[in-house]
């Protein structure tokens, strides 16, 4: 009897192991697993640190790049590029694909996401039972709707979202202009071909944008998603390459903009550095590629003509 209790012991011992170790071998790890040996031209899943899906995959050998479903790896739909960056995932999968962790992991939290890749608008923490109602596009908890394990919501976060959507664009629209437009395309962002501009964490563009259902890439101006003429590329163009002064700005600006930041002025037609620069009653010239300041600056009040070669 004693014999088989520990033979009993034994056999749990190792079941526990054996199910920990599978439980900890992530669908994308095995994934790869599954495509065998290495060979060139071969695509290869790229997983994150769990074995869950990158939301970016991309074929090295043909340079195409697609959104997926984190947990699974199933294609998204008119996210396929070829050669022209990477695709614009929606921030929710881009979010879960970091967070996801095997069965047995506990503590931390993992945003749901809806069929289009959207937040979903009700958010849950396993671990601790809470939940609460999130703006759909940024994740963003909404004030006031958190509740405690096993209490009852009075308004379901479906219809709390949709409140908060009549007053969502004036909301989107203090965050940056980039919020705003893809607010104001609500609702048809699951027609085909349909374009969603890149948005910066602050709201505001980014300055390289690509429409995931054509191909093209294209340079904006970062606080107002104007195109820069002359810089649509198609597929298997040559690489997009915007101005510097365009990517300065994008890096700089914030929701609300810090005082005494110096936001350089810039060719509006190629996104270079304007050759001449003015800040707080200051003036210099300006490599129009670098933006580096050549010769002297001029303190305020100097009306000296500033000789700047490229003016």
């Amino acid at each position: 009897m004693q014999l088989l209790t520990l033979a009993g012991s034994i056999f749990l011992v190792i079941f526990s192991v054996a199910t920990k170790g599978a439980e900890s071998i992530g669908p994308c790890h095995i994934a790869r697993q599954e495509t065998g040996p290495l060979m060139p031209g071969k695509y290869i899943p790229q997983c994150n640190d769990f074995g869950f899906y990158q939301a970016v995959q991309c074929h090295g050998s043909t340079g195409r790049c697609w959104c997926v479903v984190p947990d699974t790896g199933k294609e998204i739909a008119g996210t396929s590029t070829l050669r022209t960056g990477r695709p614009q995932c929606t921030m929710c999968h881009v979010k879960r694909s970091d967070a996801l962790r095997p069965v047995g992991h506990i503590g931390g939290f993992v945003p749901v996401c809806d069929e289009h890749g959207l937040f979903d608008s009700t958010q849950r923490h396993g671990s601790t039972g809470s939940s609460w109602c999130v703006n759909p596009y940024t994740g963003e908890e909404i004030p006031d709707t958190r509740s405690g394990p096993g209490q009852v919501r009075k308004t379901p976060c479906s219809q709390v979202a949709v409140s908060v959507g009549l007053n969502m664009h004036s909301l989107l629209q203090e965050q940056g202009p980039c919020y705003a437009k893809i607010l104001e395309s609500r609702g048809r962002e699951t027609m085909p071909g349909f374009y969603t501009p890149g948005c910066t964490t602050h709201g505001f563009y980014k300055t390289e944008q690509y429409h995931s259902s054509t191909g093209h890439a294209w340079c904006v101006n970062p606080a107002t998603g104007a195109e820069i003429i002359g810089t649509r590329r198609a597929p298997g163009q040559a690489q997009l390459t915007c101005g510097a002064c365009f990517k300065e700005i994008e890096s700089k600006l914030t929701r609300k903009q810090l005082i005494g930041v110096h936001l350089p002025q810039c060719n509006e037609e190629t996104g270079d550095y304007h050759p001449v620069q003015r800040h707080e009653g200051y003036s210099w010239c300006a490599n129009p590629k670098t933006g580096a300041v050549e010769g002297k600056k001029h303190a305020p009040g100097d009306n000296t003509l500033l000789p700047c070669v490229n003016h």
